[in-house]
């Protein structure tokens, strides 16, 4: 869990009762929304990982290419 959320939280735990259960709702959305950046980050970061793999295929593919039209 992200620190601040989590801070967030004990602090509305520390609050008396009647305040605390009209935040609990607030805090646990902010959290899921945290929660789905993350997954969303790291989502996008995969991504990325198998552009620059595909992206050195092509280059290693290029190059053989290369090599073999400059053997004719």
């Amino acid at each position: 869990m992200n620190p601040t959320i989590a801070k967030l939280t004990q602090a509305v735990d520390d609050l008396p009762e009647e305040h605390a259960c009209v935040l609990r709702p607030i805090v646990a959305e902010l959290a899921e929304e945290d929660k789905q950046l993350v997954d969303a980050l790291a989502d996008v970061t995969l991504a990325g990982q198998r552009m620059m793999h595909e992206t050195q295929s092509v280059k290693r593919e290029l190059a053989a290419a290369n090599r073999k039209l400059a053997g004719r």
